[in-house]
């Protein structure tokens, strides 16, 4: 009989050859398959959970001091082990932020070029929308003068649609030139 993380077991080479690698844990006279891997696992939660690790001790760092480390990292006058010894990160962490920065570099010169395109771009739509409005505009002007012209009253309130979906009665009756009372 042996003990993994206080669980009391009984555990052999044959039972672990006949279980497929699994271990069969005894708990209560419930058999319980728990890979070995699991065992460790739960092993190591234990254990830093009596330590009195939490997630919330884990440290996070706000963009801007990480762009401070490494702008400081980069002058060079400090090695990476003395920086980290300052300012209470891991050596490794300072590597990680190091590289991330001289990967992303490229992309900030990249960046303004795309930004001017993509400006353009906009303003380019931007303009041609003005100038379909303009038209339009234009374009229901013209109509609504010629409508009053060639078209006589009850036959310009035959043209109303009452269930239109896009234009109100009320938009309706403007563009035909109808008083909206008399409807």
């Amino acid at each position: 009989m042996g003990s993994v993380s206080g669980f009391a077991t009984n555990i052999t080479s044959r039972d672990r050859n006949r279980t497929g690698g699994f271990l069969m844990r005894r708990q209560t006279g419930i058999a319980q398959p728990f890979h070995a891997t699991c065992v460790r696992a739960h092993e190591l939660l234990t254990r830093s959970a009596q330590m009195g690790y939490t997630d919330e001790m884990k440290k996070t760092y706000t963009p801007t001091f990480k762009a401070q480390v490494v702008q400081e990292l980069l002058k060079e006058t400090k090695t990476i082990t003395q920086l980290a010894a300052e300012q209470s990160v891991h050596p490794n962490v300072l590597r990680e932020w190091k590289l991330m920065v001289l990967k992303g570099m490229a992309g900030l010169f990249e960046k303004g070029d795309s930004v001017a395109a993509m400006r353009s771009a906009y303003e380019q739509q931007l303009e041609d929308r003005y100038a379909q409005i303009g038209r339009l505009t234009t374009q229901v002007t013209w109509l609504k003068k010629n409508l009053v012209s060639t078209l006589t009253r009850a036959e310009r309130i035959q043209l109303l649609d009452r269930p239109a979906v896009n234009l109100t009665l009320r938009e309706q009756a403007d563009l035909l030139t109808l008083s909206r009372r008399s409807l």
